[in-house]
């Protein structure tokens, strides 16, 4: 398992893991001119472990969402977002709900919270209902947007980094003409 990244202004980071491990991650931390701190994160097996496992984006103009159909995050589109949570524990997850947040400026949560009931071990659930979000008309291609999910259950939460990159248009000038005299542009000329 590998993972890296740079912190914010608070000095905190989160960092995307594939797969599933059990067992001790290195952990190293750098800075220019400081020592590199090294340590160990420990992994185990927790009695429920509600996470984020799959999502679907839904922007095809019916309910609250608005755009294009493609299922694809776009500029100005207002998006609804059916999440499945896993159950990645040993026992059932009880009342489990969800909160989706985000600070990016280029994006407005409007319906963060949905509840999924009782999730068994290693079972999944999806939300009945979804999260929306809006997408900011200048949001730029290729932008990374970053989401908190948390899971809950009783007085546990477990957060998970979501991302999802914005698709716009992306042209590229490959060629000019013009009709003016002399074969230049010059003040004042047209055509």
């Amino acid at each position: 398992v590998s993972s890296s990244g740079y912190t914010d202004i608070n000095g905190e980071v989160n960092l995307p893991i594939s797969g599933q491990a059990l067992g001790t991650l290195l952990v190293t931390v750098t800075k220019h001119n400081h020592f590199a701190y090294l340590g160990e994160l420990n992994i185990g097996i927790v009695s429920a472990f509600a996470a984020y496992a799959n999502s679907t984006i839904d922007d095809d103009n019916s309910g609250d969402s608005s755009g294009n159909g493609d299922g694809v995050v776009n500029p100005g589109e207002s998006i609804e977002l059916s999440v499945s949570v896993r159950n990645f524990g040993l026992m059932t997850a009880s009342n489990v709900g969800a909160s989706l947040a985000s600070d990016d400026a280029y994006v407005t949560v409007s319906d963060g919270e949905e509840d999924y009931g009782n999730i068994p071990a290693g079972g999944s659930a999806w939300c009945a209902e979804d999260f929306d979000f809006d997408v900011a008309l200048d949001a730029p291609d290729g932008r990374v947007l970053e989401f908190e999910f948390t899971a809950q259950s009783g007085a546990d939460s477990w957060t998970s980094l979501l991302q999802f990159t914005v698709a716009s248009a992306a042209f590229t000038a490959e060629g000019t003409s013009w009709g003016g005299g002399g074969g230049s542009l010059d003040p004042g000329e047209s055509g």
